[in-house]
């Protein structure tokens, strides 16, 4: 296992962010990018193009390589719908290809995704279907180029995915080997899942991991908690990760500062220290 920490693409201080996450010991830097003009202008300027998107993701993840880190996985963000509709969208699909062939000599591997998926009283059979089209599509055009494609397990709790067996349909549907899961230890354990029991169960599906601390449910106080403090046993969900062989990114995500008077630097420090 690789530990992680993400870079946002509008963050310009890249060079010094990337120093602090080495002095932290991370193994990679998980980019954080943008497919779309939506996404993208909004933050980067509205004339910004997706070349120029592509360039800065160069630029990044080069300062990543110069200090001796790598960048395995990408992650596009917001990016709610992009599998929802790149089934059927010419100019987002363009977009995806040029994005695949640019990943190849910077040494990404994963790309992370995060659905939207309806309630499941709002579900439809044509929603079910685009998601498994746009699926398919970016599992055929990442393959060309030796990549992954990880869909975040958001997709499954509260919504038309909300059971593990609906989650299991859906990647049996798709059926590309290059497409699965992004495990989210705390969505899991929000859902009233066993974190351990889900890697083990869900193993070959696995690509990418988000490690969280949570307490509660998602119907019944669910907060985020600092690591080791909520109902998550992490080291035993760490050990599950290396009894299936896991040697992917893990990442830690949504962690509360540390407290009053407490910089995000040391929340940061401290977390992946812990």
């Amino acid at each position: 296992m690789k530990l992680s920490l993400h870079l946002d693409l509008q963050r310009t201080d890249y060079a010094a962010h990337v120093a602090f996450l080495k002095d932290c010991r991370v193994d990679e830097v998980m980019v954080f990018s943008m497919l779309n003009p939506e996404d993208y202008e909004k933050v980067l300027g509205p004339e910004t193009t997706f070349q120029d998107v592509l360039s800065r993701l160069e630029e990044q993840i080069g300062e990543i390589h110069r200090q001796g880190l790598g960048t395995e996985a990408l992650f596009f963000y917001p990016a709610r719908a992009i599998p929802n509709t790149i089934g059927h969208d010419v100019a987002q699909q363009q977009r995806f290809r040029d994005l695949c062939r640019a990943c190849g000599p910077l040494g990404v591997k994963r790309l992370g995704f995060g659905p939207l998926l309806p309630q499941r009283e709002e579900a439809t059979s044509e929603g079910w279907d685009n998601l498994v089209a746009g699926a398919r599509f970016m599992g055929e055009a990442a393959a060309v180029e030796g990549l992954s494609v990880a869909l975040h397990i958001n997709m499954m709790t509260g919504s038309r995915l909300d059971r593990p067996e609906d989650v299991e349909e859906f990647f049996a549907e798709v059926a590309r080997d290059n497409v699965g899961l992004m495990f989210c230890f705390g969505c899991i354990a929000l859902a009233g899942l066993n974190v351990p029991d889900m890697i083990r169960r869900w193993r070959e599906l696995i690509l990418v991991v988000d490690l969280r601390d949570v307490r509660g449910t998602w119907g019944a106080n669910a907060e985020e908690a600092q690591f080791g403090t909520g109902n998550i046993d992490l080291p035993a969900s760490l050990r599950a990760l290396q009894e299936i062989g896991y040697e992917g990114v893990v990442r830690p995500e949504h962690f509360p500062p540390l407290g009053p008077g407490r910089t995000a630097e040391e929340t940061i420090a401290w977390t992946l220290g812990y």
